[in-house]
């Protein structure tokens, strides 16, 4: 197995991007009064899919290159392709946890931020190996602190001055299924849908 980033050429641009989370949910209904329970358990994962629009041959080869040589086998570093920095006024660099963010928390607190720094729900950062995104506006106070809502719970202990990454936070990715079709009709290659899901 291999890493391997994700190429940065024009044609790797998708046309959209569908952006989407897999929640590892238990669900029990009952079979008497119909009542249904529900619990999260760790090992929530994001998910993604590329769409690309139609390519000449030669640019699509380059695609049909790179996604063959993933498969399932090998892992792509990439982060949010359509939202790369975090949203809002906060510090883009020199951002640390403040304090201990535990295993299975959901409550960042951020230092360095900047003072009365704005940091807007959705944004994207990453911790350690994990991504995640921001589930509230917050806001940092005088001193550059701000505690952050995050979406999904954090995989492992992160400890206190852990760097934040707020300008392209990285996930590693495979195939979301056993293979992909490089449609082509006459000289075009045909639109393309590449799906792709977090492995940790």
């Amino acid at each position: 197995m291999a890493n391997y980033n994700y190429p940065t050429d024009r044609i790797f641009i998708p046309r959209s991007i569908i952006w989407s989370f897999r929640d590892n949910a238990r669900v029990f209904e009952s079979q008497l009064s119909g009542a249904i329970q529900s619990t999260s358990v760790p090992g929530t994962r994001w998910a993604c899919s590329l769409i690309f629009d139609n390519h000449l041959p030669e640019d699509r080869a380059q695609i049909e290159g790179f996604f063959s040589l993933i498969r399932r086998q090998n892992r792509i570093v990439m982060h949010r392709i359509d939202r790369p920095k975090a949203l809002g006024t906060i510090n883009s660099g020199g951002v640390l946890l403040n304090s201990v963010l535990a295993q299975f928390g959901s409550t960042a607190v951020l230092k360095n931020c900047g003072a009365n720094k704005l940091l807007k729900a959705g944004s994207m950062l990453g911790i350690g190996s994990q991504l995640f995104m921001t589930a509230f506006d917050a806001v940092s106070d005088g001193s550059g602190i701000m505690s952050v809502t995050l979406s999904i719970p954090s995989r492992l202990t992160h400890g206190a001055d852990t760097a934040v990454t707020l300008d392209k936070p990285t996930a590693k990715w495979m195939y979301n299924s056993n293979g992909a079709d490089f449609a082509r009709s006459g000289q075009v290659a045909t639109p393309l849908t590449i799906d792709l899901v977090e492995v940790f």
